[in-house]
């Protein structure tokens, strides 16, 4: 009998490990296109440009208080 921990990720129990780590890397690569995708359009058109200066802005505060 297998129990799960409230805390534990929800993709363990319904995956064997190395899907998980398939999952998870996939999941990886995907964000990452997107972001260059991003950054690629933000170097092309200023209002993007724009909304990217500012979210990433704001995740750089969150992520490093200290630093604004």
């Amino acid at each position: 009998m297998r129990i799960e921990n409230e805390n534990s990720n929800s993709l363990q129990g319904k995956y064997p490990t190395h899907e998980h780590g398939f999952i998870v890397n996939l999941n990886t690569k995907i964000v990452n296109y997107f972001w260059k995708f991003i950054d690629i359009l933000s170097c092309k058109m200023e209002k993007i440009a724009k909304m990217y200066e500012k979210t990433i802005s704001r995740e750089y505060e969150k992520e490093y208080p200290f630093h604004s």
